[in-house]
C-alpha cells in the first residue's frame, strides 16, 4: 500500500480505474437493448409453449372424449343419434386453430364425414374382436340414418 501514499501514483490509478469503469458502462449500454429484446423474445416464447401446452390438453381431452362416445355406443349406452350429436359437440371444442379437415374422410357431407370418424373410433376399439366387419356394418347403417338429409 506504499504506492497509494503517493499522490501522482494514486490519481494515476483512480484515472485508469474511472477510464474501466467508463468503457465498461458504454459496453453494457450498447448491449442492454439487444438483452431486452433477448427477455421479450424469450417472455414471448413462454406465453406461446403455455398456449400450446393448453391447447394440446384440450386436443387430448377432445380425443378422449371421442374414444369414450365410441366406447359407449358400442356397449349400448348411447343410441346412435346420441353418439353422432356429442361427437360432433367434442369435436368443436377442439382449439379453435385447429382446422377442422373431414375432406380427407368417406361421405358426401359434413355429417357424413363425422360419422365415418365416429367409425373410425369405434373401429379402432372393436380391432381384435370377432364380430368387427358385422359390428362395423350394422353400426354404419344406424349412424347414417341420423344424419339429416
Amino acid at each position: 500500500m506504499y504506492l497509494f501514499r503517493c499522490p501522482g501514483i494514486a490519481a494515476g490509478f483512480l484515472l485508469v480505474v474511472a477510464l474501466a469503469a467508463t468503457y465498461a458502462v458504454s459496453r453494457y449500454t450498447d448491449f442492454v437493448p439487444g438483452l431486452r429484446d433477448s427477455h421479450a423474445q424469450l417472455e414471448n416464447a413462454f406465453h406461446k409453449s403455455a398456449e400450446l401446452d393448453a391447447a394440446q390438453e384440450t386436443l387430448f381431452g377432445c380425443m378422449q372424449a371421442k374414444e369414450d362416445i365410441a366406447r359407449n355406443l358400442l356397449a349400448g349406452r348411447l343410441s346412435a343419434a346420441e353418439a353422432f350429436a356429442r361427437f360432433q359437440v367434442v369435436d368443436e371444442a377442439r382449439p379453435l386453430w385447429l382446422v377442422n379437415d373431414l375432406h380427407g374422410l368417406a361421405g358426401a357431407s359434413l355429417e357424413e364425414r363425422y360419422v365415418t370418424c365416429l367409425l373410425v373410433y369405434v373401429a379402432d376399439l372393436l380391432q381384435d374382436q370377432p364380430n368387427r366387419e358385422e359390428r362395423l356394418a350394422q353400426l354404419t347403417a344406424e349412424l347414417l340414418t341420423t344424419v339429416p338429409k
